[in-house]
């Protein structure tokens, strides 16, 4: 099913949690709404689903206007960070819940309820399970059951808020992989919302990163990371320095070195260069800045170190090899390699 949001607004008194925001969403992607906490990214999933009503635009499905039309007329599935699972019932009436709440033309016989929900449950990979009541569940299972609750009805687009946000890593990882392999296996509509970048990236086609209500980036999930439309993407995703820099005829000087980082076409003056560890690295050369280390941590086979560069002049973070003998106080010098130049008091790249 294809989605299209035209210019939709949400208000709560005088602020728009949702801010005019236009998106199209073709059928069978499966996408990622990322932000933080109140950039309006849940709001705007609960306005898809019919949960909430827009101030102004539209919410359109194949092209149909579903703006005035309540949940149970849209044909959505949503799954909840919470479950919300019927405690009084097992496995199996849980998932069957909404094929027994038909009526009319539309209710099924108690064996093709049978058939279904067997199905679900092995789709899901939750065989043997059917009979357990909620509170025998793991986190994981749980969500499972709540996801074929969802799949039980054949929504024409599913919607899930925080999936895995209440468990724990682990399970989280694992429900992932899961969850990406279910889409592909079903080919369903699917948008979640999350705040946890490695998640998105990770699970989606397709990132939405929100900020303020409104869509900071849209894009796949290489073009965020590598080129973020804007300051707070570039901070938001993966870890971020800044230095304070000039332009000089679209080279970038820090104090009285020429860095070596992309060439920009920009107005001469004062910028941000931010940067990743990834775009520094040790070395001897011109243009190299002295460092001396204040923090390291291991991250898988890396360290990554925090870097101070005498005299106040900014912080970075590099990685290195996690057997490289390295001290709280050691000094050396480094490169910059790449990063993205903002003006101080834009967002948008210079570049």
């Amino acid at each position: 099913m294809k989605l299209e949001l035209e210019n939709v607004t949400r208000r709560f008194g005088p602020r728009s949690v949702v801010d005019h925001v236009s998106l199209e969403i073709a059928s069978g992607q499966l996408v990622g709404i990322l932000g933080p906490s109140g950039s309006g990214k849940t709001t705007l999933l609960r306005l898809i689903a019919g949960l909430e009503s827009a101030y102004e635009g539209r919410v359109l499905f194949d092209g149909l206007d579903v703006s005035e039309l309540p949940l149970r007329s849209r044909g959505v599935g949503l799954v909840f960070q919470q479950y919300a699972l019927f405690r009084h019932m097992r496995v199996f009436e849980n998932i069957a819940f909404g094929l027994r709440a038909r009526s009319g033309k539309e209710r099924l016989s108690g064996i093709e309820i049978r058939r279904r929900v067997s199905e679900l449950i092995h789709l899901v990979q939750l065989e043997g399970l059917e009979d357990r009541f909620p509170r025998q569940l793991s986190g994981g299972q749980k969500q499972r059951v709540a996801l074929a609750r969802a799949l039980a009805v054949e929504p024409r687009l599913l919607l899930l808020d925080e999936p895995f946000g209440a468990l724990d890593a682990m399970v989280r990882r694992d429900l992932r992989r899961w969850l990406r392999s279910l889409h592909e296996r079903t080919g369903r509509t699917t948008i979640f919302v999350t705040h946890d970048q490695e998640e998105a990236l990770e699970l989606a086609d397709r990132v939405i990163v929100m900020n303020a209500g409104r869509v900071e980036q849209d894009a796949d999930p290489d073009r965020i990371y590598d080129d973020p439309a804007s300051s707070f993407v570039f901070e938001f995703i993966g870890e971020a320095s800044r230095l304070p820099v000039q332009i000089r005829d679209g080279l970038v000087w820090f104090r009285d070195r020429l860095l070596t980082s992309p060439r920009v076409e920009a107005p001469d003056g004062p910028a941000v260069l931010h940067l990743r560890p990834e775009h520094v690295r040790w070395t001897e050369g011109e243009g190299s800045i002295d460092v001396s280390v204040i923090a390291g941590r291991r991250i898988g086979p890396h360290r990554r170190l925090g870097l101070e560069i005498p005299g106040g002049w900014g912080r970075l973070e590099m990685d290195t090899d996690a057997a490289t003998p390295m001290r709280i106080g050691d000094q050396f010098r480094v490169e910059i390699t790449g990063g993205r130049v903002y003006a101080p008091s834009k967002s948008r790249p210079l570049q």
